[in-house]
């Protein structure tokens, strides 16, 4: 089954700068692989863009100015980016170079792309010798993520405070910490960004990431 998940950026309480009239489009996504490759995909896509010309019901149904989306890691045959880049999207701020997470991609449907303004990064000090998760619940992998993550860490670092938070129910601490991905979850240690990509492919890798960060 393909499901197609977007909010009005100005209705994601946990960002820093929305736009208005701009729809981000959090994921195109088939779980099931046998159903792949089939369109399904294209057609919720081409529903979206449809829709964002005559006026969104979610936009008090005026018109989309454009759609923006971050593309998660690869995962299936074919990579979230050469996927919307076959659809019409162009790389937006950051580009490909920036870092994973906050590589945005945009589709201009009734105005002009104008890139969202995302605060610098500073460390936190109430950060330091803890562990911090912050999730995404409109991803399907949020929770799974903060969960699994949160009880592989708690076994590795038994005496370190692990701290879980929904972005939506608590969006100040996201605020907080505007460099962060915003895809299914995030990590800090010890005050260090630890990207969570290496989680769903090397657990092992993941861990020395980890490790590296608690010693610093």
């Amino acid at each position: 089954m393909a499901q197609i998940l977007y909010y009005p950026e100005e209705a994601m309480p946990f960002i820093h700068n929305p736009r208005k009239d701009v729809v981000n489009l959090k994921c195109v996504y088939n779980s099931r692989p046998e159903a792949r490759r089939k369109g399904a995909g294209a057609a919720l896509l081409k529903s979206l863009v449809d829709e964002g010309h005559s006026g969104f019901e979610c936009l008090g149904g005026k018109p989309c100015s454009f759609v923006v989306t971050v593309p998660f890691p690869h995962e299936g045959e074919l990579s979230p980016d050469v996927f919307f880049s076959k659809y019409g999207f162009k790389w937006g701020a950051g580009g490909r170079g920036f870092k994973w997470g906050h590589r945005e991609m945009y589709l201009e449907i009734e105005g002009e792309y104008t890139p969202r303004e995302i605060p610098e990064h500073h460390p936190l000090p109430e950060d330091r010798g803890k562990i911090i998760l912050l999730y995404n619940p409109n991803c399907e992998w949020g929770y799974f993520f903060a969960i699994i993550a949160g009880e592989l860490l708690q076994g590795s670092y038994p005496d370190v405070p692990i701290e879980i938070y929904n972005n939506w129910e608590r969006p100040g601490e996201y605020k907080k910490r505007p460099h962060l991905p915003l895809i299914a979850g995030s990590i800090i240690v010890n005050a260090q960004v630890v990207y969570p990509y290496d989680f769903w492919t090397d657990q092992q890798v993941f861990l020395q990431k980890v490790e590296e960060a608690m010693r610093q």
